[in-house]
């Protein structure tokens, strides 16, 4: 097995070494049950980083094309292919082999390959329809999807889809994949059930985070949940049941009921704030009151699950 990363090439080093290994694996050149070089051992032999390697063998591991065992090292597991992409997996070969007969060097086939790629006409972007309770997280998570993506983006409001069905519909049109919290899934599922589009429900807060600070307050604390609207604030609040977390005295308030948000205030031990409304509620507390600001932001996992779904369409 020969491995060689080319800094020239416009693909990242992970990208050139997963299509290496898959290339390899095609061709026969890596049968299963083949040991790979350990993630130290690949990175000396490519003069790249360690993790670059461990993100590399996680990723084609998760494809199912390696397989990882502690003591046992890395091993190609399998190299079953989908119909489609052994039909490109031949042409592309059949091409290069014709162009090396013709006496074309490898940078020179390469070099056409990409000026080649780089004239055609990309394919038009794909449309998301974002469904949440509030407008500002549907502009920041829109923002980034467009920006990191390149997709198109529309929105619809959960309560737009309880007060108004038929708009369901009609934001659905032509539609590729329609993006939500996990709380909102059953709003939205049978509208894109009924037009056969994927509905991806994700969690924006980190989950890691807001769970290690929900474990550390004892039982019987009165905590409270605050975001931008009611419906947003319950939404939030609904992570904690979901966690287990029953033992707390929970309460949830709108930042735009300003009645209810003074109440649960003033009935608070501990209060998490969505960073959209966190100075509002910082200004209202207590000083003996902790209040927790809760970056509600598209986290880098979501994107790549949400980028998975995209590229299954």
């Amino acid at each position: 097995m020969k491995f060689s990363i080319d800094k020239k090439l416009p693909l990242s080093i992970k990208e050139q070494l997963k299509r290496q290994i898959r290339g390899m694996i095609h061709s026969k050149h890596l049968r299963p049950g083949d040991a790979l070089p350990s993630c130290s051992d690949m990175s000396a032999i490519l003069s790249v980083n360690r993790n670059t390697v461990a993100a590399v063998y996680a990723d084609l591991s998760s494809e199912g094309i390696l397989t990882s065992n502690r003591g046992a090292g890395t091993m190609v597991s399998t190299t079953t292919l989908p119909e489609k992409e052994t039909t490109l997996n031949a042409i592309m070969n059949e091409a290069f082999s014709r162009a090396a007969e013709l006496g074309f060097t490898n940078e020179q086939i390469t070099d056409q390959f990409f000026s080649a790629l780089a004239a055609r006409k990309p394919a038009p972007p794909k449309t998301i329809l974002l469904v949440w309770c509030n407008p500002l997280t549907i502009a920041d998570v829109g923002k980034t999807l467009a920006d990191r993506l390149n997709v198109k983006i529309r929105s619809l409001l959960v309560e737009e889809i309880e007060q108004f069905p038929g708009l369901a519909k009609e934001a659905l049109s032509g539609v590729d994949l329609v993006v939500t919290s996990i709380n909102y899934l059953a709003v939205i599922q049978p509208h894109a059930d009924e037009q056969g589009i994927e509905v991806t429900g994700i969690i924006l807060t980190p989950m890691g985070k807001f769970l290690n600070e929900i474990a550390r307050i004892p039982k019987g604390t009165t905590v409270g949940f605050v975001c931008v609207n009611n419906m947003a604030a319950k939404s939030t609040c609904k992570a904690v049941h979901l966690s287990g977390r029953v033992s707390l005295n929970t309460i949830w308030a709108g930042a735009d009921d300003s009645p209810r948000l003074k109440d649960m205030v003033s009935h608070c031990d501990v209060i998490f704030a969505t960073h959209y409304v966190y100075d509002q509620v910082r200004k209202l507390s207590r000083k003996d009151q902790k209040v927790i600001n809760l970056n509600v932001s598209l986290t880098d996992e979501n994107l790549e699950i949400i980028r998975e779904r995209l590229e299954k369409q």
